[in-house]
């Protein structure tokens, strides 16, 4: 009887003892898993709550060559009659083979000092390789264009401004060179117009008044022949007085001014040739005979002829005159 009693008291201080010592254990979610794939890894602890556990620190080197992802924070699991606590870790593993984890060390201490270390027991996972189907076919597909992004475009739209930029400014060149070769009308002034203006600027310029006697006749005689080659189409400024009548004979040429026209030649010849200097008169009869002479010999039009081109105008009364001059 006695024996059963010291047998039993015994494993009453085996399983305290049991309970009042410190574990630590390391397990996985899986113990195979494919290339690629991810599971946990949870350290565990159970102790005294007057004892404190320092983990291990987790690298690839001692999970046995897993990939650590993530690693959470301690949990506690269980306060009473030990204390439960637990640390997750995410690895992966991008091989095949087997991974085995070493026993891990946990550190314990009481009243602040390092008691002891327990170890956790070794973990293997085997990490495989897909299984493929040899007798499997797949089903060949056409090939699937990438779609088409804005950054694509950019380059054709740029090319496309520029070549809107340049066929605008070909166009402005082209119109702008058209408009240069556009012909000008070509403004006949009459010929009377002319030598009057030209008589009219040698009187402002005074040249007989400043002793430049033979120099003003000279351009009075000059400005009349001009005047005869521009009206009649004689080549006055070749000829002489006397050829000058001979070949204004058939043109459009009255005889009564061939009077005024050799008496107008003449007079600056004599004056050329003249010892003595003329007085003011004779300078100022020679303007004004050159004058009449392209007044009464320059061209005129018939008006008759235009109001018959234009019947919307009101037409004349037979009192007025068809002959009117040109312009002025």
């Amino acid at each position: 009887m006695n024996r059963f009693i010291l047998i039993g008291f015994i494993l009453l201080i085996a399983n305290v003892t049991q309970a009042q010592r410190t574990q630590a254990s390391v397990r996985s979610d899986t113990m195979r898993m494919l290339i690629g794939d991810q599971t946990k890894i949870r350290l565990q602890a159970n102790h005294n709550p007057n004892k404190s556990i320092v983990y291990p620190e987790l690298t690839p080197q001692n999970l046995g060559g897993l990939m650590v992802l993530d690693i959470a924070s301690i949990d506690t699991i269980r306060k009473k009659p030990t204390v439960i606590t637990e640390q997750a870790v995410t690895v992966a593993a991008y091989d095949s083979g087997f991974y085995q984890i070493p026993a891990l060390p946990f550190k314990v201490y009481f009243n602040g000092k390092e008691q002891e270390t327990v170890r956790s027991k070794p973990l293997e996972i085997v990490v495989s390789t897909m299984m493929v189907d040899t007798n499997y076919v797949a089903e060949i597909k056409p090939i699937q264009g990438a779609p088409y992004t804005v950054s694509e475009f950019i380059p054709y739209l740029i090319g496309l401004l520029f070549l809107l930029l340049l066929g605008f400014i070909l166009y402005r060149i082209r119109n702008s060179r058209l408009q240069e070769t556009v012909e000008q009308p070509i403004v006949i002034i009459p010929a009377h117009e002319i030598a009057n203006t030209r008589l009219f600027k040698l009187k402002e310029e005074k040249l007989w008044q400043q002793g430049k006697v033979k120099e003003y006749h000279s351009q009075v005689t000059h400005i009349v022949r001009e005047y005869l080659e521009n009206r009649f189409g004689v080549n006055a400024l070749e000829f002489t007085t006397e050829e000058t009548i001979v070949a204004l004979k058939g043109k459009d040429f009255d005889e009564k001014h061939k009077t005024k026209l050799r008496e107008i030649l003449q007079r600056a010849d004599l004056v050329k040739f003249a010892k003595d200097k003329p007085g003011a008169e004779v300078h100022e009869e020679a303007m004004t005979v050159a004058k009449d002479f392209v007044k009464q010999t320059k061209k005129t039009i018939d008006l008759s002829a235009e109001n018959q081109l234009t019947p919307n105008k009101e037409e004349p009364t037979s009192n007025s005159k068809n002959q009117v001059t040109e312009e002025k």
